[in-house]
C-alpha cells in the first residue's frame, strides 16, 4: 500500500441528514431532501471526471436506518446508468472545459462482513475488559438467566458458530491488512456509532479474526465465473494517464 495513490474525496454539497426522525432531517441542504435526478447528476459528474472502471455503492434495502444511506443508493445507480448518455445532464459536457460521458464497467452493491458470531461468552469477556467486573455484572446476570433451563431446554448458544455464509455476494474481499485504518475510521465517526458498540469492542487482531472479508453483490458488469476475489478481475489495469478523452 506504500505506493497507492492518495484518496480523492469529493464533496456533492449536502450536509448528513441525520437518523431518521431527526428534526433537520427536511431541512433543504440535507440530501435525503435534495432532488434525486440532482443528486444522481453530481454523482455522474464525478464519473465523468474520474472515469473509474469500478463503482462500489451501498444496498437499496434497509440502509441501517439512515435515509442518506437510501438516497446515495439509489442515485449511484442512477449516474452509473446514465453518465455515458451525451443526454444526460448535457450542461457538463457543453464548452471548453466540457466533459466527456463515460460508462464504468462494473457495479457493486456492498453487503457487508462475513462474521462468525460472538459467543456469549465472548461478549462478556470484551464487556468485563472495556466496562471492568462491576458494570459488566448487570449484562452477566441478564446472559446467566437466559443460559437457565426452560422447559427441560437449553437456551445457551453454542460454544462456536461458522462464518455467516453469503452466498449472494460474488466479490470476496480479504481485508485483514486494513483493519486497523477501517477500525480508526469507524471510531472517528462518533455521531452515530456509540463508544459501547459491539464492533469498538474488539481490537483490529479480534476483528481480522471472527470477520476477515467484506462482500459485495455485482450488479452491472461482466458475470464472473466464481466468487471473485478481486474487484477488478477480469479488467485490464488501467491509469488515469493512459484515458484519453473521448474526441469531439
Amino acid at each position: 500500500m506504500g505506493d497507492a495513490a492518495p484518496i480523492d474525496v469529493r464533496w456533492l454539497g449536502y450536509r448528513d441528514s441525520g437518523m431518521q426522525g431527526d428534526e433537520q432531517s427536511p431541512d433543504g441542504d440535507a440530501l435525503c431532501g435534495a432532488d434525486p435526478d440532482e443528486v444522481a447528476g453530481r454523482i455522474a459528474r464525478v464519473i465523468r471526471e474520474v472515469r473509474p472502471q469500478v463503482v462500489l455503492t451501498l444496498p437499496t434495502s434497509g440502509g441501517g436506518g439512515h435515509p442518506d444511506h437510501l438516497q446515495a443508493a439509489v442515485a449511484t445507480r442512477v449516474a452509473f446508468e446514465r453518465a455515458g448518455d451525451p443526454a444526460a445532464w448535457p450542461d457538463q459536457l457543453a464548452g471548453p472545459e466540457g466533459l466527456e460521458p463515460w460508462t464504468p464497467t462494473k457495479l457493486y452493491e456492498w453487503r457487508g462482513q462475513s462474521r462468525t458470531p460472538l459467543t456469549n461468552g465472548a461478549r462478556i469477556r470484551f464487556l468485563i475488559r472495556d466496562r471492568g467486573l462491576l458494570g459488566a455484572t448487570p449484562v452477566i446476570v441478564r446472559a446467566a438467566l437466559r443460559m437457565l433451563p426452560i422447559g427441560g431446554r437449553q437456551t445457551a448458544e453454542p460454544a462456536s458458530a461458522p462464518v455467516i455464509d453469503r452466498p449472494d455476494a460474488t466479490p470476496r474481499i480479504n481485508f485483514r491488512e486494513w483493519t486497523g485504518a477501517r477500525d480508526a475510521a469507524i471510531r472517528a465517526y462518533r455521531s452515530q456509532i456509540p463508544p459501547s458498540a459491539e464492533l469498538l469492542a474488539l481490537t483490529p487482531a479480534e476483528v481480522a479474526r471472527l470477520s476477515p472479508t467484506e462482500d459485495f453483490t455485482l450488479l452491472e458488469g461482466p458475470a464472473p465465473s466464481g466468487i471473485e476475489t478481486d474487484l477488478f478481475a477480469g479488467l485490464a489495469v488501467v491509469t488515469p494517464e493512459a484515458v484519453e478523452p473521448a474526441t469531439p
